[in-house]
């Protein structure tokens, strides 16, 4: 086996950073996918970024140990986690191309915030949890540019679902394999797992165009934010990372609002506040 790499050497800042780094990351990503997800569909769009995330990483990391690993039976976490992490992103984007981007990622926080909950013991979590929880709460409601719509809820209730399992999973991989060779096998597989439905919606309508735009927001959504996201998790505990994840609604918001023309109204930017202010009550704590 390859010896441990040292995956924090090239992030100096607090594990927290990483985290408010990757949801930064996947939400201008999204953003940029919007336009793609209503012309080539989500499956497509889905499939497309999970095998370009693959090649990356695998032509990157070389992961050869973990690759014998999950063929002789004893990565079962790695296996399990791309099937996640597939999952989650194709009822992701499926939510994107019917909700707007912010009231997807509120519904999705439910999955971190029950992480979150279910791991604490201390009063003063569960107070920030329910403030946060008050915030979706507020995000949720429909507005004059926020509509609700009951298959993009139902997609992003699965996600949520798929995140919460993501996050349980990712803190495992972490621990067993050395560097990037967890997710690097872990995508691939998330890959192999939407294909059938992937590939035969892309199939005679993606653009040479579309695939290499694909290429590039891979990066942005999942390479990057998966790299940083499972960096943290080898330093944080997955209560703190869930409760972390109370601002991605709030990023949401913001990156919907400013390039998609989704502006919330009074009572999402209350929502927004309540987030926000959760979310520091907890960094104050770590």
């Amino acid at each position: 086996m390859k010896p441990q790499a040292d995956a924090q050497a090239t992030l100096p800042l607090p594990p927290w950073s990483w985290v408010v780094a990757s949801m930064v990351t996947i939400q201008l990503g999204a953003a940029l996918s919007h336009p793609m997800l209503l012309t080539s569909g989500a499956a497509s769009v889905t499939w497309l970024r999970l095998c370009w995330a693959s090649l990356l990483l695998l032509g990157f990391v070389r992961p050869f140990d973990a690759i014998y690993q999950v063929f002789t039976g004893r990565a079962w976490s790695a296996v399990a986690l791309g099937v996640a992490s597939g999952v989650m992103t194709l009822c992701y984007f499926e939510s994107l191309a019917r909700i707007p981007q912010g009231m997807s990622n509120a519904i999705e926080f439910m999955g971190p915030l029950g992480v979150a909950v279910v791991g604490s013991r201390r009063v003063a979590d569960f107070l920030w949890a329910g403030l946060a929880a008050a915030g979706v709460t507020l995000l949720l409601q429909p507005g004059h540019a926020w509509q609700p719509n009951m298959a993009g809820i139902a997609f992003a209730v699965g996600s949520a679902v798929g995140w919460a399992i993501y996050i349980v999973l990712t803190k495992r991989v972490g621990a067993r394999f050395a560097g990037l060779d967890g997710l690097a096998v872990s995508m691939t597989i998330a890959a192999l797992v939407i294909t059938p439905v992937g590939l035969d919606q892309a199939w005679g309508h993606i653009s040479t165009r579309d695939l290499l735009a694909a290429g590039g927001l891979a990066i942005l959504i999942p390479v990057l934010p998966y790299v940083l996201e499972l960096s943290a998790l080898r330093k944080l505990s997955t209560r703190a990372f869930g409760i972390l994840m109370s601002a991605e609604p709030a990023i949401a918001t913001f990156m919907g609002a400013v390039l998609l023309a989704q502006v919330p109204g009074p009572m999402q930017a209350a929502g927004f506040v309540c987030v926000i202010a959760a979310t520091v009550g907890t960094l104050r704590k770590q």
